[in-house]
């Protein structure tokens, strides 16, 4: 395995590297993201305006823009709303007495909101349609606080961590961090390993880190 300075330069090379290419991806995801929002906004608009006319009601055109503004609201705040659902907490303190330190984490991606139960129907479908637009937009802009988090990233905390995974080569629990690495702002460290790639953040009991494989691959040559 390599010396701590040589994983500090190959973190830190990497970081600029990702960052930019996260950066250049943001703009991309907002824009199709607010592609698919124009395209819910219509859709709401003819699906609204063809019940009125099967119901035989006679609205205004600007109520019908307002509803439909008022829904694709409602569909960005229903969106995020469900995403705070799957922020998995965790308490850790690496020694009796210590300070506990909260750590969260998201712990269910976008397709776990649509199918909660594997189950794939019509209806979910349509939640999918509807839930593009904000999954593009908050993709988008969450690239952009990775590009940042990256620029300002740990990398010594970090290339610290990702050490001790490789030299393990398995998952290594939080409190076994914590314990060897007793200089390291554990809290701090935790935030920036989430937008290093291929770091893993297992859950299961002990919760703990590991290392993919292409980054365990990626590492060997250090």
């Amino acid at each position: 395995m390599g010396s701590p300075d040589a994983y500090e330069r190959w973190l830190r090379r990497r970081s600029r590297v990702r960052g930019l290419s996260s950066l250049a991806g943001a703009p991309v995801l907002v824009a199709l993201g607010a592609g698919a929002t124009v395209l819910m906004y219509w859709a709401l608009v003819g699906a609204i305006t063809a019940v009125m006319s099967a119901c035989e009601v006679d609205v205004q055109e600007r109520v019908i823009t307002w509803v439909s503004i008022g829904l694709v609201v409602a569909v960005f705040a229903d969106y995020v709303r469900k995403r705070s659902r799957g922020i998995i907490e965790y308490s850790l303190a690496s020694e009796p007495g210590d300070q506990t330190l909260l750590l969260r984490h998201r712990g269910r991606g976008a397709l776990a909101l649509l199918y909660p139960d594997g189950a794939r129907n019509a209806a979910t479908f349509v939640l999918g349609f509807l839930y593009l637009g904000p999954w593009l937009v908050t993709s988008g802009v969450w690239l952009v606080v990775k590009a940042r988090r990256l620029f300002a990233l740990d990398v010594r905390g970090c290339a610290a961590v990702i050490a001790l995974l490789a030299q393990r080569g398995h998952k290594v629990p939080y409190e076994q961090i914590a314990a060897e690495l007793p200089w390291l702002d554990f809290r701090r460290a935790f935030q920036h390993l989430r937008v290093v790639d291929g770091v893993l953040f297992l859950w299961e009991e002990p919760p703990g880190l590991a290392l993919s494989g292409d980054l365990s691959t990626a590492l060997s040559g250090l």
